[in-house]
């Protein structure tokens, strides 16, 4: 029987011992844990009190950054690369740039109205031409001219485009008026 106590006692203490080992493994697992959580809280907290900046979920590309600052991107040193330019001394409107045409004025996009007027030749008709007020005339224009508008070419009184006639008026055969035109009519 003696025997029997002995092993007894043996499991015993190796029973107590794996208590004692185990609840010293569970007490340094969660003794880290909390010290660990709670240091990682206290120095976020300190950094942030002395101006630091966590970047992990900074999102900012070299696009993002103005040319000539640097940025932490996920802990990173990003070289930005983009150029600003200072448009609040802009004074633009809509009906001073051409349409289709784009300029920022104080930070925001306007888009020109501006007709452009891309006739080159303009030959005289029965009805007047009118060049819109306000556009822009990207080319050269011409008013097509005629050598023969000349007033000797117009009857007498008339006018046309600005010039009067002085020839005189012929009387055919039938007795009615006639003359010669530019085309000679």
């Amino acid at each position: 029987m003696s025997e029997y106590n002995e092993n007894s006692n043996k499991n015993i203490l190796l029973m107590m011992a794996a208590f004692i080992v185990s609840g010293l493994i569970i007490g340094a697992i969660s003794g880290y844990i909390i010290t660990n959580k709670y240091m990682h809280t206290k120095v976020l907290e300190e950094m942030k009190e002395y101006g630091y900046v966590l970047t992990t979920d900074a999102t900012a590309t070299v696009e993002d950054i103005v040319a000539g600052t640097n940025a932490y991107v996920n802990g990173k040193l990003v070289a930005g690369s983009l150029m600003v330019f200072d448009t609040s001394d802009a004074n633009a409107t809509s009906d001073k740039i051409l349409e289709g045409k784009t300029a920022y004025v104080n930070g925001k996009l306007v888009t020109g109205t501006v007709k452009v007027y891309s006739e080159e030749k303009i030959t005289p008709e029965t009805i007047a031409k009118v060049i819109p007020k306000g556009c822009y005339i990207s080319k050269s224009v011409t008013v097509i001219g005629d050598p023969n508008l000349k007033p000797e070419n117009i009857l007498q009184y008339k006018m046309i485009f600005g010039v009067i006639g002085n020839m005189q008026p012929s009387y055919g055969s039938s007795g009615s008026e006639s003359g010669t035109g530019s085309e000679g009519n």
